[in-house]
């Protein structure tokens, strides 16, 4: 019996597959080769399983950062300006410590108050943030 990846009738039958396996096989080897640290691990895939899942948790958290300011600002709220400073898509690390910071937080909530969607959001950030 053949293996699978040689076997003509299989790219045949489900061509899909069979290039979606060949892309993942060339994927996980990329992988392998970016993150060799040449230091002794318990198993081959111990690198990447440390490393890949980490930085999806970082890039999820960055975006659910931006998509709460660009929700803030497409509410039409009328924020004080001390508050408006904080809300900048490109510097993130302002909106952490607006989250932060207990009285502007507050002040953020009740101004979102009309909008329960929103304020539960900003309620959700302020637990996640301040942890």
């Amino acid at each position: 019996m053949c293996c699978p990846i040689h076997c003509s009738c299989l790219s045949q039958v489900f061509p899909c597959s069979y290039h979606m396996l060949f892309d993942i096989l060339g994927l996980w080897i990329a992988l392998e080769h970016l993150l060799k640290t040449g230091e002794k691990h318990s198993s081959v895939i111990a690198p990447i399983t440390n490393f890949v899942p980490k930085t999806l948790a970082l890039d999820y958290l960055r975006r659910i950062i931006r998509d709460t300011v660009e929700l803030i600002r497409r509410a039409n709220i009328m924020l004080p300006p001390d508050i408006k400073d904080y809300l900048d898509k490109h510097n993130l690390e302002k909106f952490v410590t607006l989250m932060r910071d207990d009285t502007l937080c507050s002040l953020l909530q009740t101004k979102c108050s009309h909008n329960p969607l929103l304020k539960n959001r900003i309620d959700d950030m302020k637990t996640l943030l301040s942890s």
